[in-house]
């Protein structure tokens, strides 16, 4: 066998080897464990998207007649689950992206679980004050949480970057 192939293998297999011990830590597995537990509650949020948006065709021609209230209870539910839902898959994408470039990069463990789950806990917190504000307090909710959204991942990126392993 050729001194450059020997190397390269050897390489490749101490690669293969710190990848697998990294993944087998437990603090990765926890701020993975985050994002599933977020997965879950996009889940549950994508069904009652479903079962609220959807408005029969009596209820159309009631609102028509003016038997009810212009909206009624089941569509103001909607619109709150829709926008729910949607924070929730855009906060999904961000700490799937930010786990994955930090798993990648053989980054942080301990530091990126906690923040993962500082990140649900407030992301949930944030989804759920979206579902009561009124439409005077949305731009405020949203920018306070487009900010702390947004720190925490750059952070999660910036440890993945600092803390990676030397392959």
């Amino acid at each position: 066998m050729s001194p450059v192939i020997a190397i390269s293998s050897r390489a490749v297999n101490d690669t293969t080897a710190s990848f697998d011990e990294f993944i087998k830590t437990v603090s990765f597995r926890d701020g993975w464990d985050a994002f599933f537990s977020l997965w879950i509650v996009w889940a549950i949020t994508w069904l009652l998207r479903l079962y609220f948006s959807h408005s029969t065709k009596d209820d159309k021609d009631d609102n028509k007649d003016g038997n009810e209230a212009s909206t009624g209870k089941r569509f103001h539910v909607g619109k709150r689950i829709k926008r729910v839902h949607k924070k929730i898959t855009q906060m999904l994408l961000g700490l799937l992206s930010a786990l994955t470039f930090n798993s990648l990069a053989h980054g942080s463990g301990a530091a990126v679980q906690i923040l993962s789950w500082i990140y649900l806990g407030l992301g949930l917190s944030w989804a759920h004050a979206l579902v009561w504000a009124s439409k005077r307090g949305r731009p405020i909710y949203g920018l306070c949480g487009g900010v702390v959204q947004t720190g925490i991942l750059l952070a999660i990126f910036i440890l993945a970057i600092i803390c990676r392993k030397s392959v």
